[in-house]
């Protein structure tokens, strides 16, 4: 992501770029990216599919009574594909309280970067934190998902993990 040379990088910026550096240049989930050969957006598209059914059906009809052939069947690929992907259904759910996570701080992220006159770190903070309770009240489907299956192992495995060899995960940070 290049950011616009009049914005200063803050400790909050870093770190927001730390923890969220994948898709940041490229919010449109359906667009391709220009550098994008044919066969990656494919398999994007795919990935992508599965994950939007796994959604739809998680809250539609609860984890427990959603089978991978409901999965693959609503995203209409091949059962094969599913396991390209993810291991089982509880990978495809831990992947998919991830990438709406992702989405949401990188909307709230994004919105923060239109507001240049919000310098202040602690500010930064409130109005992230203002914005993602603003798309938690406009989505309460992603509120039941994430309330239901977001479990503290999944939440610690995120926090001791390092994206990077040579970053220490944000556990070690703080």
């Amino acid at each position: 992501m290049q950011l616009s040379e009049n914005i200063k990088m803050t400790n909050f910026h870093l770190t927001f770029l730390w923890i969220f550096p994948y898709n940041m240049g490229n919010n449109d989930r359906k667009g391709a990216d220009p550098g994008m050969r044919k066969v990656d957006h494919n398999k994007q598209q795919k990935r992508e599919s599965l994950l939007d059914s796994a959604f739809s059906l998680f809250i539609d009809n609860g984890f427990n009574k959603t089978s991978i052939a409901d999965i693959v069947k609503n995203a209409g690929v091949a059962k094969g594909t599913f396991y390209l992907y993810f291991k089982d259904k509880y990978d495809i759910r831990n992947h998919l309280i991830a990438h709406k996570a992702s989405q949401i701080f990188q909307a709230a992220y994004a919105d923060l970067l239109r507001h240049p006159d919000i310098q202040d770190f602690e500010e930064q903070v409130l109005f992230i934190t203002d914005n993602i309770l603003d798309q938690f009240a406009a989505n309460h489907s992603l509120v039941t998902l994430i309330s239901k299956h977001l479990s503290w192992g999944f939440f610690k495995n995120s926090l001791t993990f390092s994206p990077f060899s040579d970053a220490p995960a944000i556990y070690t940070i703080y």
